[in-house]
This record gives C-alpha cells, sequence and structure tokens, in this order.
C-alpha cells in the first residue's frame, strides 16, 4: 500500500504489498501506510509541532530531499502547508492534514481524513 497526497506527484511513503486493509481494520486502528521511503522523513506531530511517542495519534507531517518549497504563485497556500518545525531541527516539512500514528516497529498509520483544507 502507498500513501499519496492528491496535491503530491509521487510517493513518500509506502508498504510492501499486502491484502487489502478492510473497514474493519480501519477503525480498529488506522491502515497502514508504510515507512518513509529513502531520504525523506515523517513526524507525527502534535497541535504545537512537537513529536509525539510512539502509538499516540497526531498529525502526520512529510519532509526530505523530494519535498517541494511550496505551490507555485500560491503564497497563502505554501505558508498554511510548508512549516519549518523547529522540534525537529527547523526542518522544512509538509503538513498534510491527516491523523496518524507511528507503531512500535516504525510502521505509520492512517487514522483520519483531513483536519486543515
Amino acid at each position: 500500500m502507498e500513501y499519496v497526497r492528491t496535491d503530491r506527484d509521487h510517493d513518500l511513503v509506502a508498504d510492501p504489498p499486502r491484502p487489502r486493509d478492510t473497514e474493519a481494520e480501519a477503525e480498529a486502528g488506522g491502515v497502514a501506510i508504510g515507512r518513509p521511503i529513502a531520504n525523506t522523513q515523517a513526524f507525527i506531530l502534535d497541535e504545537r509541532g512537537q513529536p509525539l511517542p510512539v502509538g499516540v495519534p497526531g498529525e502526520l507531517f512529510l519532509g526530505g530531499v523530494g519535498l517541494a518549497k511550496g505551490y507555485r504563485g500560491r503564497p497563502q497556500q505554501t505558508a498554511e502547508r510548508f512549516i519549518r518545525v523547529e522540534s525537529v531541527g527547523g526542518l522544512l516539512l509538509y503538513r498534510t492534514g491527516d491523523v496518524g500514528v507511528r507503531e512500535p516497529t516504525g510502521l505509520l498509520k492512517f487514522w483520519a481524513a483531513p483536519t486543515i483544507r
């Protein structure tokens, strides 16, 4: 399974192929979306931009060498979605708006639809 935001043109996290997640599995604890691909980071952060412990749900942020610097000609949307996060070394991260959780194995799970638009 792969996690791809609709405004992205390539994958940032991937999981080896496996049987499709059922609706019951999603309700029981999220749908596995995998681990960050090479040169990509994924963070689960709280509303203050602080990293959350394993197993605690929060907003999914993505970063790395493949991350754009923003939306061309759309400064307001860029300011809302592309954020420097001091708690992770000042990295430029993409704010997905999705709720996710990191499992003890490092696997990321998607929990809920976008929280921002």
